[in-house]
């Protein structure tokens, strides 16, 4: 039987999300810049959501279905046909992936 009265996150753990929430944001405005076209941006940041959530599988149908779009052409245009600057786009993610995550939430302008 489910427990109703963890559903929702109080105290540190509210606090921890929300942290997380911002930094997931301000790292999508870092990679905002990137992208050519606002579509191209905001599939890519339906991706990277799609990454990060527990969907077992991760592939374009999973994705698209996790985001709320009915098929992955939008993942398929953004990763075959989208322009956008790839190679900025992965020194982004690698800056974020090594710096620590206490650094990223007080660090905001680096």
């Amino acid at each position: 039987m489910l427990d109703i009265t963890n559903l929702f996150p109080t105290g540190p753990e509210l606090e921890t999300l929300a942290e997380w929430s911002n930094l997931l944001k301000s790292f999508q405005q870092r990679l905002g810049a990137y992208f050519a076209r606002c579509e191209a941006r905001q599939a890519a940041f339906n991706y990277i959501q799609a990454l990060l959530s527990p969907v077992e599988r991760k592939n374009g149908w999973q994705a698209a279905e996790q985001v709320g779009d009915a098929n992955p052409y939008r993942v398929q245009h953004l990763l075959g046909r989208a322009r956008w600057k790839a190679d900025a786009v992965t020194h982004e993610i690698r800056q974020f992936a090594i710096k620590p995550c206490w650094l990223q939430t007080s660090n905001k302008n680096d």
